[in-house]
């Protein structure tokens, strides 16, 4: 009990040190009510991340409505336009942006890759390129992935990848034998 009075307690210090700014104390509030019914601080900060960047309008620049316009990339054309893109800066913050909003509080990494590829595109891929595919590894937009879970072990990740790949394919094959049944 003492804990969450001490995280309480450093909650509504800086509550009053943010007072200046009225966006930041309208998060900080709904910080601490939501923290008052129960919830966790991770979900608490990615819902005041949300919060915030919806009020100041962070989240709505020319590059992120580019980028989040092109996902789920559904063709070779659009993995090829996001990977040149991700070579600036502004584009690589927009994409991770994308990618965080994907997530959501307790996001997967299922989730995040289906919000990033269709099982069109990813039948043409696997994990280390092997068998006259390309390799999702050498994808920058992947590499986000792994700093979107920091708290996740590497290994973890690439089984959750190898995993994806796998079911996407499946997801793949079983839609392609369903139009020759349609068909026949």
């Amino acid at each position: 009990m003492k804990s969450s009075q001490k995280k309480l307690k450093g909650l509504t210090r800086r509550k009053r040190k943010h007072l200046e700014d009225s966006n930041t104390y309208i998060a900080y509030n709904k910080q601490i009510r939501d923290f008052r019914r129960g919830y966790s601080i991770p979900i608490i900060a990615a819902k005041t991340h949300h919060s915030i960047s919806r009020i100041t309008g962070d989240l709505e620049d020319e590059h992120y409505l580019e980028l989040a316009s092109k996902l789920p990339m559904s063709s070779e054309e659009h993995v090829r336009f996001v990977e040149e893109k991700l070579s600036q800066k502004e584009s690589t913050d927009a994409m991770m942006r994308l990618i965080l909003k994907s997530k959501g509080a307790k996001g997967s990494v299922d989730g995040v890759l289906r919000g990033l590829f269709s099982d069109d595109v990813m039948y043409h891929y696997n994990l280390e390129g092997r068998k006259e595919k390309k390799s999702l590894l050498k994808l920058k937009c992947v590499g986000l992935v792994f700093d979107i879970f920091p708290d996740k072990d590497k290994n973890s990740i690439y089984g959750e990848l190898r995993r994806f790949v796998a079911l996407s394919h499946n997801r793949y094959k079983q839609k392609k034998h369903k139009l020759r049944a349609k068909l026949i």
